[in-house]
């Protein structure tokens, strides 16, 4: 009955590597938003400039700012890549938690048949109760940052397995 302590001791490496994923997007960020600055104040000195200059250089000025452009597009699709691989990551730790808990819950129905569904129903009920209170304040922030089926069945058998822990 350690699947929670194991899981925990596993997302201890989680947020060192979220924290290196958010920096590597926001140094990515900060490349793009450098480049399109500067190639938005060579666009406009080009276009101030195109009277006085000869096709040759004017050409040659244009290619050089597309060539820029396209080195931003390319650090665009690397923080978009560097933001899945952190989405993969959450996905699988929730799916990992999501098995701890399933297992957690079968062991505890074969110890006591029926015990899981009388915690499901208990933290349910304290769950409307919660609702019902957090319905009259409308400015109580969310609890949940994440949403998603999945995430409020961890959090629900999550729930269960702390209230199969303190009723015994």
């Amino acid at each position: 009955m350690f699947y929670l302590e194991d899981f925990m001791e596993k997302l201890e490496l989680m947020p060192r590597e979220m924290q290196n994923r958010l920096k590597e997007i926001r140094d990515l960020d900060a490349q793009v938003e450098d480049t399109m600055n500067h190639v938005k104040c060579d666009v406009e000195t080009l276009f101030s400039n195109a009277d006085q200059l000869n096709s040759r250089v004017l050409k040659s000025e244009f290619q050089a700012i597309m060539k820029e452009g396209e080195n931003a597009i390319k650090k665009s699709e690397n923080k978009i890549q560097a933001a899945n691989q952190m989405q993969k990551l959450m996905t699988k730790y929730l799916n990992r938690l999501d098995h701890e808990l399933q297992s957690f819950k079968k062991e505890l129905d074969t110890n006591n048949s029926g015990i899981t569904e009388l915690i499901e129903k208990r933290v349910l009920d304290s769950e409307e109760g919660n609702y019902t209170n957090e319905k009259k304040n409308k400015y109580q922030p969310k609890r949940y940052i994440f949403e998603g089926k999945n995430l409020n069945k961890t959090i629900l058998t999550y729930r269960i397995w702390l209230f199969a822990q303190t009723s015994y």
